[in-house]
């Protein structure tokens, strides 16, 4: 099965996973669990956790 990941739902499921939980619950597992997809998924949309943060704080300003 092909999964094609548009950049918003990536950048909207980790800040949803953020507001509820807190930073420290944000993971790459547990934002491809929330995806429905593997971990290495997002590999292909981010370089790591940390270009994800950015992209989120870019995303909020």
């Amino acid at each position: 099965m092909y999964w094609c990941i548009k950049a918003y739902p990536v950048y909207e499921t980790a800040l949803s996973l953020v507001n509820k939980e807190g930073l420290s619950q944000l993971s790459m597992g547990r934002l491809a669990d929330m995806l429905g997809i593997r971990a290495a998924s997002l590999y292909w949309h981010v370089k790591d956790k940390v270009e994800l943060m950015q992209l989120m704080a870019d995303r909020i300003c």
